[in-house]
């Protein structure tokens, strides 16, 4: 299994403009957007623990499934370009996308749980 995220060097047998390659690409670097955005989630809670309540877990899962139902959008927008548009070039912008989104996405999480953490009603749950 290889993990490198910026390996843009595949095998040049193989065409990146396919959709099952498109699929392949983006569910190799999965794990690690599901990493950074899941190290920020801690390292939020870390910073107020005296708050964190275990009812939060529910709200940490959905969060963690809404992430990756967004991040599967890379190859849905790889999917949709090709029906709509007849063509397949968004594949050259994939590691650009995918790094402009693990970072945003991780730092989203961050200013999040800051924010949810920092107003939290005592009374609401």
């Amino acid at each position: 299994m290889n993990l490198e995220i910026l390996d843009e060097t595949e095998s040049s047998s193989v065409d990146n403009s396919t959709l099952k390659a498109s699929i392949a690409w983006w569910e190799k670097r999965r794990l690690w957007f599901n990493l950074s955005v899941g190290l920020c989630g801690i390292l939020a809670i870390l910073l107020d623990t005296q708050n964190f309540l275990i009812i939060d877990l529910a709200g940490i899962i959905l969060y963690g499934l809404m992430m990756n139902v967004f991040y599967s959008m890379g190859h849905l927008l790889e999917a949709l370009e090709r029906h709509y548009f007849k063509r397949s070039s968004i594949y050259k912008y994939r590691l650009a996308l995918f790094l402009i989104g693990t970072i945003s996405s991780s730092l989203v999480t961050l200013m999040l749980a800051a924010i949810f953490y920092a107003y939290r009603i005592p009374w609401v749950i």
